[in-house]
């Protein structure tokens, strides 16, 4: 068992992908390793498969299910077949749960910039630019109510920010 604790323990805050023995899959990041035979994910998502049609209940999408509600979901290690993870750890959950679905796209990355309210930009950093979007996307998430159109408006945010990193935009 130690050998597989510190291998989890190095997957702490990381993005991962976990296959189950049972054929599904589950997104997050492990959180903790809890008494050798159990591990907490953060930010959980579940591989679905969703009806998106009332007339044709064969026509399905694949689709991660938010399962954040519940801030973490706990695992046996002996339900787990495979623990996976990007070998590009700069990546966001979110994109390599975009990159699981579409394999073939390139995931968008900005600039590395540690800025908070207290904080400085890094050098490279469009200072006015990036704290622009940060009020945008708090503004945003604070007027949207339902999970639905938080989720819709994340898409969107998600959207202006690629094209504005795609057009050179100095922004992380």
């Amino acid at each position: 068992m130690p050998k597989i604790s510190k291998a989890i323990e190095k997957l702490f805050t990381v993005p991962v992908i976990l296959e189950m023995k049972n054929g599904e899959f589950f997104a997050g990041a492990i959180d903790d390793y809890i008494s050798g035979r159990v591990i907490a994910i953060f930010a959980p998502h579940q591989l679905v498969d969703k009806e998106i049609s009332t007339k044709d209940p064969f026509y399905t999408e694949r689709l991660w299910e938010d399962h954040s509600k519940e801030i973490f979901e706990y695992f046996s290690l002996k339900d787990i077949k495979n623990i996976y993870r990007a070998k590009d750890e700069s990546l966001l959950l979110s994109q390599i749960l975009d990159l699981v679905l579409n394999p073939f796209q390139r995931p968008i990355k900005g600039i590395e910039c540690n800025w908070t309210e207290d904080k400085k930009h890094s050098e490279n950093c469009d200072e006015d630019l990036h704290e622009s979007l940060v009020k945008c996307a708090k503004a945003g998430m604070e007027y949207y109510k339902s999970e639905k159109e938080k989720e819709d408006f994340q898409k969107s945010f998600d959207i202006i920010r690629k094209f504005i990193i795609n057009n050179n935009g100095k922004i992380p």
